[in-house]
């Protein structure tokens, strides 16, 4: 995916530049986002999924508890858009706390100006992430 993303996004980036951006990321997903990010949400979300058809099929219709499934992922499903609305606002925060680090320095004042202006983002994100996960666990969601 991400040789894919680079030169449909950056096509006219360095040949040096892009082999080591592919890289960078190709480390990220083999030591993060695989194995810790990816199995860990997968296994809850469908866990979840399996717990609330045992209960509807244990209580209802087979047509019922198909229903109720259904209607059940389209609740997470809605609180994943929510969530990928809000890493959208998220995003362009992300990116300046790195260039300032890059800029100025990881301890800069403006990297730390930046990281307090992306805390707030990150909170949003977070909420999301709860919400998510007590969609999931039947309980209310914020929004």
């Amino acid at each position: 995916m991400f040789e894919d993303l680079v030169r449909r996004v950056l096509g006219d980036v360095e040949k040096d530049v892009r082999r080591r951006l592919l890289a960078e990321l190709a480390l990220l997903g083999r030591e993060s986002v695989v194995p810790r990010v990816a199995d860990a949400v997968g296994r809850l979300v469908i866990k979840s999924l399996d717990g609330v058809v045992a209960a509807a099929v244990k209580t209802l219709s087979k047509e019922d508890a198909g229903r109720l499934a259904a209607a059940y992922l389209a609740e997470v499903q809605d609180q994943l858009e929510q969530f990928s609305a809000a890493l959208l606002d998220y995003l362009p925060h992300a990116v300046a706390v790195e260039q300032a680090k890059k800029e100025w320095g990881g301890q800069s004042r403006e990297a730390n100006a930046a990281r307090r202006e992306r805390k707030l983002w990150m909170d949003e994100a977070k909420a999301e992430v709860r919400d998510i996960f007590a969609a999931v666990a039947g309980d209310e969601t914020v929004d």
